[in-house]
């Protein structure tokens, strides 16, 4: 108990003399912590961005702040999940301002400027997002999801990023190997196997070891995973085309070309190494 006021009187910068509250087992202590403090004073000093500061609290102190108090505690995990949505993670669309209870709204990073991944932001995705994934809140668990998503979408296993993504080493203290080998163990548990392969099958090359040991297991005669694979580039591990232009022309002519292509990827992925 007197770590966590410790904590919270240096997020804001006080004494904890000066936080009125001696022990937090009454909700109302919590609830004027969280308002009159973390709020207040740690998310509005300086301005409405969402400081490193707060995030390296959250990473600590998050889950304990929802055991305290659930309504309060799960709300600033989502405003700690929004930081990641200003430019850490980019993701599907999601709502940041309206995610928020309307009272609340003011403390969204839906207007603060778009910032990379940082190492506190890190800390909270690997000490957090697993519990993110289960809080009762359906909408900030669905936030969750996104992130997790958008990583796996971004990082590869061979230490690679797609789309430009940046991804500084050094800044955030992990590499993307073994950032993506954590996002991916917590996919494993948490998320179906079918939206996992959905996300990766796009830059399946990149994610070979997944690929070389999922192939037998994924359903290929489902409609939907096939589609996952129908805009592959259609190469081989060299770099040559599946089919020459006039083989593919023909085989979409008879509707053959989704299932050869599939065929080829298929044999691609069984001689990975």
């Amino acid at each position: 108990m007197g770590s966590f006021l410790e904590a919270v009187a240096r997020l804001c910068h006080v004494q904890v003399s000066d936080l009125g509250v001696k022990e937090l087992y009454e909700i109302p202590a919590q609830e004027r912590i969280v308002e009159n403090f973390i709020l207040n004073r740690a998310l509005l000093s300086g301005g409405t961005s969402i400081s490193d500061d707060f995030m390296l609290f959250m990473s600590e102190w998050g889950q304990n702040c929802v055991n305290r108090h659930l309504e309060t505690g799960e709300l600033l995990m989502e405003i700690a999940m929004q930081r990641i949505s200003k430019g850490a993670v980019p993701h599907a669309p999601y709502d940041l301002k309206n995610a928020l209870p309307e009272q609340y709204r003011q403390y969204s990073a839906a207007d603060d400027e778009d910032r990379e991944m940082s190492s506190a932001c890190w800390c909270f995705i690997r000490n957090n997002i697993n519990y993110c994934l289960k809080l009762q809140n359906q909408t900030w668990r669905k936030h969750a999801q996104l992130i997790l998503l958008g990583l796996i979408q971004h990082l590869n296993e061979d230490g690679s990023t797609n789309d430009g993504y940046q991804w500084d080493e050094q800044r955030i203290g992990v590499s993307v190997k073994d950032a993506y080998s954590l996002v991916m163990r917590v996919c494993g548990v948490m998320l179906s196997f079918m939206v996992v392969v959905e996300v990766l099958a796009p830059h399946w090359r990149q994610n070979r070891r997944y690929f070389k040991f999922m192939e037998d297991v994924i359903d290929w005669s489902d409609k939907s995973v096939r589609q996952f694979f129908a805009h592959d580039e259609g190469v081989d591990r060299d770099g040559y085309p599946y089919f020459s232009k006039k083989t593919k022309f023909f085989l979409k002519i008879f509707g053959l070309y989704q299932s050869a292509l599939i065929a080829k990827i298929r044999q691609d992925m069984r001689m990975l190494r």
